[in-house]
Protein backbone atom coordinates (compact mmCIF):
# COMPACT_ATOMS: atom_id res chain seq x y z
CA UNK A 1 0.00 0.00 0.00
CA UNK A 2 2.50 2.25 0.96
CA UNK A 3 4.93 1.50 -2.16
CA UNK A 4 2.26 2.50 -4.45
CA UNK A 5 2.39 5.73 -2.54
CA UNK A 6 5.84 6.18 -3.20
CA UNK A 7 5.66 5.02 -6.61
CA UNK A 8 3.26 7.44 -7.35
CA UNK A 9 5.11 10.69 -5.65
CA UNK A 10 8.29 9.44 -8.03
CA UNK A 11 6.20 9.70 -10.90
CA UNK A 12 5.13 12.71 -10.20
CA UNK A 13 8.15 14.36 -8.50
CA UNK A 14 9.67 13.38 -12.18
CA UNK A 15 6.73 14.98 -13.88
CA UNK A 16 7.49 17.80 -12.07
CA UNK A 17 11.00 18.36 -12.29
CA UNK A 18 11.03 17.77 -16.73
CA UNK A 19 9.32 21.36 -17.08
CA UNK A 20 11.01 23.06 -14.31
CA UNK A 21 14.81 21.56 -15.37
CA UNK A 22 13.99 22.70 -19.50
CA UNK A 23 13.08 26.05 -18.16
CA UNK A 24 16.40 26.59 -16.26
CA UNK A 25 18.27 25.02 -19.17
CA UNK A 26 16.53 26.89 -21.70
CA UNK A 27 15.71 30.39 -21.35
CA UNK A 28 12.74 30.41 -24.14
CA UNK A 29 10.69 27.32 -22.36
CA UNK A 30 11.01 29.62 -19.25
CA UNK A 31 7.13 28.64 -18.59
CA UNK A 32 8.43 25.30 -17.29
CA UNK A 33 8.58 26.57 -13.94
CA UNK A 34 5.13 27.47 -14.23
CA UNK A 35 4.11 24.77 -15.77
CA UNK A 36 5.98 22.65 -12.74
CA UNK A 37 3.67 24.60 -10.01
CA UNK A 38 1.09 23.64 -11.69
CA UNK A 39 1.69 19.84 -12.48
CA UNK A 40 2.63 20.36 -8.27
CA UNK A 41 -0.79 21.68 -7.58
CA UNK A 42 -2.47 19.01 -9.64
CA UNK A 43 -0.55 16.23 -7.96
CA UNK A 44 -1.03 17.03 -4.36
CA UNK A 45 -5.01 17.78 -5.34
CA UNK A 46 -5.22 14.55 -7.43
CA UNK A 47 -2.96 12.53 -4.34
CA UNK A 48 -3.82 9.14 -4.08
CA UNK A 49 -5.11 7.50 -0.89
CA UNK A 50 -7.64 9.94 -0.54
CA UNK A 51 -9.80 9.26 2.89
CA UNK A 52 -13.13 11.03 3.02
CA UNK A 53 -13.77 11.38 6.93
CA UNK A 54 -17.70 13.09 7.46
CA UNK A 55 -15.74 16.37 9.29
CA UNK A 56 -14.98 16.81 5.94
CA UNK A 57 -15.58 20.39 4.52
CA UNK A 58 -18.55 19.99 1.59
CA UNK A 59 -15.96 22.02 -0.42
CA UNK A 60 -13.40 19.63 -0.32
CA UNK A 61 -13.55 16.54 -2.64
CA UNK A 62 -10.46 15.28 -1.83
CA UNK A 63 -9.43 15.23 2.11
CA UNK A 64 -6.84 13.47 4.10
CA UNK A 65 -4.41 11.16 3.06
CA UNK A 66 -3.09 7.88 4.47
CA UNK A 67 0.13 8.79 4.19
CA UNK A 68 0.80 12.73 5.25
CA UNK A 69 5.05 12.21 5.08
CA UNK A 70 4.99 11.25 1.76
CA UNK A 71 2.67 13.80 0.76
CA UNK A 72 4.47 16.44 2.64
CA UNK A 73 7.74 14.72 0.92
CA UNK A 74 6.15 15.61 -2.44
CA UNK A 75 5.36 19.15 -1.67
CA UNK A 76 8.41 20.37 0.22
CA UNK A 77 10.75 18.51 -2.71
CA UNK A 78 8.55 19.65 -5.79
CA UNK A 79 8.56 23.47 -4.49
CA UNK A 80 12.04 23.40 -3.63
CA UNK A 81 12.67 22.07 -7.15
CA UNK A 82 10.65 24.48 -9.11
CA UNK A 83 11.80 27.59 -6.60
CA UNK A 84 15.31 26.64 -6.26
CA UNK A 85 15.89 26.47 -10.34
CA UNK A 86 13.85 29.69 -11.23
CA UNK A 87 15.28 31.86 -8.50
CA UNK A 88 18.69 30.60 -10.02
CA UNK A 89 17.73 31.48 -13.62
CA UNK A 90 16.22 34.53 -12.51
CA UNK A 91 19.13 35.89 -10.54
CA UNK A 92 21.57 35.18 -12.94
CA UNK A 93 19.73 36.82 -15.91
CA UNK A 94 19.87 40.20 -15.17
CA UNK A 95 19.21 40.71 -18.89
CA UNK A 96 16.25 38.57 -19.49
CA UNK A 97 13.41 39.97 -21.28
CA UNK A 98 10.12 40.75 -19.14
CA UNK A 99 8.45 37.84 -20.38
CA UNK A 100 10.63 35.34 -19.51
CA UNK A 101 11.48 36.72 -16.06
CA UNK A 102 8.00 37.05 -15.47
CA UNK A 103 7.61 33.39 -15.94
CA UNK A 104 10.53 32.19 -13.65
CA UNK A 105 9.35 34.72 -11.02
CA UNK A 106 5.69 33.36 -11.03
CA UNK A 107 7.19 29.80 -10.78
CA UNK A 108 9.53 30.28 -8.09
CA UNK A 109 6.83 32.34 -5.81
CA UNK A 110 4.11 30.24 -6.68
CA UNK A 111 5.16 26.33 -6.71
CA UNK A 112 6.11 26.72 -2.72
CA UNK A 113 2.95 28.61 -1.76
CA UNK A 114 0.63 26.44 -3.58
CA UNK A 115 2.34 23.42 -2.22
CA UNK A 116 1.87 24.94 1.47
CA UNK A 117 -2.02 25.92 0.84
CA UNK A 118 -2.91 21.84 -0.33
CA UNK A 119 -0.83 20.38 2.08
CA UNK A 120 -2.27 22.58 4.86
CA UNK A 121 -6.21 21.57 3.13
CA UNK A 122 -5.24 18.03 2.56
CA UNK A 123 -4.09 17.44 5.90
CA UNK A 124 -5.22 19.51 8.46
CA UNK A 125 -8.56 19.96 6.04
CA UNK A 126 -8.94 23.73 7.25
CA UNK A 127 -8.39 23.26 11.19
CA UNK A 128 -6.08 25.13 13.14
CA UNK A 129 -2.35 23.60 12.15
CA UNK A 130 0.19 25.47 14.60
CA UNK A 131 2.46 23.41 12.37
CA UNK A 132 1.40 24.85 9.65
CA UNK A 133 1.62 28.19 10.63
CA UNK A 134 4.96 28.02 11.60
CA UNK A 135 6.37 26.39 7.80
CA UNK A 136 4.49 29.49 6.54
CA UNK A 137 6.15 31.97 8.74
CA UNK A 138 9.52 30.29 7.37
CA UNK A 139 8.40 30.45 3.87
CA UNK A 140 7.45 33.64 4.41
CA UNK A 141 11.15 34.38 5.59
CA UNK A 142 12.63 32.80 3.30
CA UNK A 143 10.98 34.83 0.50
CA UNK A 144 12.18 37.97 1.98
CA UNK A 145 15.76 36.67 1.69
CA UNK A 146 15.13 36.38 -1.69
CA UNK A 147 13.51 39.77 -2.11
CA UNK A 148 16.83 41.27 -0.44
CA UNK A 149 19.13 38.83 -2.47
CA UNK A 150 16.95 40.68 -5.95
CA UNK A 151 17.17 44.03 -4.35
CA UNK A 152 21.39 43.83 -3.55
CA UNK A 153 22.10 42.04 -6.78
CA UNK A 154 19.46 44.96 -8.35
CA UNK A 155 21.19 47.86 -6.67
CA UNK A 156 24.85 46.47 -8.10
CA UNK A 157 23.49 45.41 -11.71
CA UNK A 158 19.79 47.07 -12.56
CA UNK A 159 17.64 45.27 -13.87
CA UNK A 160 13.94 44.20 -15.09
CA UNK A 161 14.21 41.08 -14.09
CA UNK A 162 15.55 41.34 -10.61
CA UNK A 163 12.78 44.50 -10.29
CA UNK A 164 10.17 41.77 -10.88
CA UNK A 165 11.74 39.13 -8.43
CA UNK A 166 11.92 41.72 -5.65
CA UNK A 167 8.38 42.38 -6.33
CA UNK A 168 7.11 38.54 -6.40
CA UNK A 169 9.23 37.41 -3.76
CA UNK A 170 7.78 40.50 -1.34
CA UNK A 171 4.46 39.62 -2.57
CA UNK A 172 4.95 36.02 -2.15
CA UNK A 173 6.07 36.58 1.73
CA UNK A 174 2.81 38.73 2.43
CA UNK A 175 0.73 36.01 0.92
CA UNK A 176 2.53 33.29 2.90
CA UNK A 177 2.30 35.28 6.11
CA UNK A 178 -1.79 35.27 5.47
CA UNK A 179 -1.59 31.62 4.84
CA UNK A 180 -0.35 30.99 8.34
CA UNK A 181 -3.45 33.40 9.94
CA UNK A 182 -5.98 31.55 8.44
Amino acid sequence: HAGSGLAWAAAALAAILLPAIAGFVAAPAATGGAVAALMLAGALVLWPEAAEPASAPFFLLWYGTDHPGLLLALAAAGSLAVAGLGTLRLLGGSRLPYATALAFAAGAAVAPLAALALAYLRIAGGAVAPDFAAAAGGLAAGFCGLAVLCRRQGDATPSPALTLGLGAFAAAAVASLCLGLV
